[in-house]
Parts: structure tokens; sequence; C-alpha cells
């Protein structure tokens, strides 16, 4: 019954590869979306990078 253990195991493995793959995939779209929401926003509000406003 050791078999189906093994099965699961490499499976496992597999989606954790996956999951690598995806992130190392995503990881630059989330900072390129960022980016270009720093670039559009800090013009418009003013500021510079990341800040935001106060809200007084």
């Amino acid at each position: 019954m050791g078999g189906g253990r093994d099965g699961a195991r490499s499976l496992g493995d597999m989606d954790g590869r996956r999951w690598g793959r995806i992130l190392l995939l995503a990881l630059p779209v989330l900072f390129g979306l960022l980016s270009m929401h720093a670039l559009v926003v800090a013009p418009a509000t003013g500021t510079s990078g990341m800040h935001h406003p106060p809200a007084a």
C-alpha cells in the first residue's frame, strides 16, 4: 500500500513545482502593475513613489 503514498508524494512535488513556476511568472506581473499604478497615481495625487497622501 506504500505505492499510493509515493504517488501522492510525487504528485505533491509536481504541484509544488507548478506553483513555483506560477509565482515566478506572477511576480514580475505584480511588480509591473504596482509600478504602473505608482506612475499613474503619483502624478494625479502629487505624491512621489508609493506614499499615500494624508487623509487630513
